[in-house]
């Protein structure tokens, strides 16, 4: 037997082995992947994804997915004393409503809109949100008039101005509303300086569309310490974020873990600390208490957007609310010699309310008796800015408060409160 052949005889069993180990290793792979469904699709038991909260839209640039529902178990976890889940439940129109709203307004019927982000919205039971609060009050004293109120939830997490404007303009105006609030939050300006990017506008200068885009393709990304310049680590988080529920809950249940790798992932991402640092505005810069002029131009725009509804509105006879949202941080609490947050965005609001013959309601001095000397936990979430059930209700007596007083003009003219009817 020559040398050749002996070659070719030893070297046939390796083909088979390869093909072996192959098989081996695509067995192996699909195990993997089959145990990585697998556990994602148990962790959507626990877990909602971002990306199922809210669609892209070509003019309101998200919305809540119409007849969606889901709930958020977050804020019972973190906070013993509001146990309860919160359900979220909307109607066709993506609106915060277990109802559907007709188009066509039933006579003696008063519609009362509110406009807001997930403030308005509410973290807390519908039940508990100060739409439903004031629709049951005001139903309640005036059930013997023949009046029926609706008063209906279009609060959207991270909307602003911008979209109000839409929203009302575009997309509430067909119903026909008596009253639109708009609940300013102290995060609008910020979220105003993002869409305006996007922006379309009207020959008027008003706002016309404010187009979804792809956050994840943008050259920063927000995180809660404030902008950093992505690199494909920080925006494989991102993606992880918002398409994995297995991911989400690897977060929520390894707090340790998360801040250490965090702390690995920032290296080599270009932080954004300096205020308005590269052309990024910072978040709640206007409820500082010295703006500077990148500040000032912001806020400039916002307020002018408020005008442009409020002009709107009034040309279509539709009455206005502007309030500003209360946050803790613009309270004084004891020992303290001014709030750590300046009350300066909600006399601005109250201004453009004037200029405009808007209603202003002020939430933050309707609050403050309720809100000095108390620790966050007692009406805000632990650990989250947004009210807890309790200090949601206490808000909601602040705008009830509103539609009752007879200056404001907020109700049918047949009713007078002033005469109990």
């Amino acid at each position: 037997m020559s040398a050749h052949t002996a070659e070719t005889k030893t070297a046939r069993p390796e083909k088979p082995r390869r093909l072996f180990y192959l098989g081996l290793g695509l067995l192996i792979l699909s195990a993997v992947v089959g145990l990585v469904a697998l556990l994602e699709w148990l962790a959507g038991w626990w877990v909602v994804l971002p990306s199922e909260l809210t669609l892209k839209h070509t003019r309101l640039h998200h919305t809540n997915p119409p007849r969606g529902r889901f709930v958020e178990r977050r804020w019972a976890r973190d906070n013993p004393r509001f146990p309860q889940p919160v359900e979220y439940r909307y109607n066709s129109q993506g609106w915060r409503e277990s109802r559907e709203i007709a188009r066509r307004k039933p006579p003696r019927t008063w519609r009362i809109f509110y406009v807001g982000d997930s403030f308005t919205e509410g973290c807390v039971p519908e039940a508990d949100t100060v739409p439903r609060l004031l629709e049951q009050a005001l139903n309640r004293r005036f059930h013997h008039t023949g009046w029926r109120f609706q008063v209906i939830n279009t609060g959207t997490s991270s909307y602003s101005p911008l979209i109000y404007y839409v929203l009302v303009r575009y997309y509430l105006a067909p119903y026909s509303p008596d009253v639109v609030v708009v609940n300013v939050d102290m995060t609008d300006d910020y979220d105003d300086w993002k869409y305006r990017r996007g922006l379309i506008v009207d020959e008027a200068g008003d706002p016309w569309a404010v187009p979804g885009r792809d956050n994840y393709k943008n050259l920063y990304l927000e995180t809660q310490g404030g902008h950093v310049r992505a690199n494909w680590l920080t925006r494989l988080t991102f993606f992880l974020y918002r398409h994995s529920r297995l991911y989400i809950l690897f977060r929520q249940k390894f707090e340790g873990l998360k801040i250490r790798l965090a702390r690995y992932w920032r290296q080599g991402t270009q932080p954004v600390t300096e205020m308005h640092a590269q052309g990024q505005y910072t978040r709640w810069a206007w409820c500082r208490y010295q703006w500077d002029e990148f500040t000032r131009q912001n806020v400039a725009f916002t307020l002018d957007v408020l005008r442009r509804l409020g002009r709107w509105c009034r040309r279509q006879g539709i009455r206005l609310v502007l309030t500003g949202v209360p946050h803790y941080r613009q309270f004084a609490q004891p020992g303290e010699a001014r709030p750590k947050w300046s009350d300066r965005p909600h006399r601005e609001i109250a201004r453009v309310a004037r200029e405009v013959g808007a209603v202003y309601l002020d939430s933050l001095g309707g609050m403050r008796p309720h809100v000095v000397g108390t620790a966050q936990a007692d009406l805000y979430y632990a650990g989250d800015m947004h009210f807890n059930p309790r200090g949601n209700r206490l808000w909601a007596q602040v705008h009830i408060a509103a539609f009752l007083d007879p200056n404001n003009h907020l109700l049918p003219p047949s009713l007078n409160p002033e005469k109990g009817e």
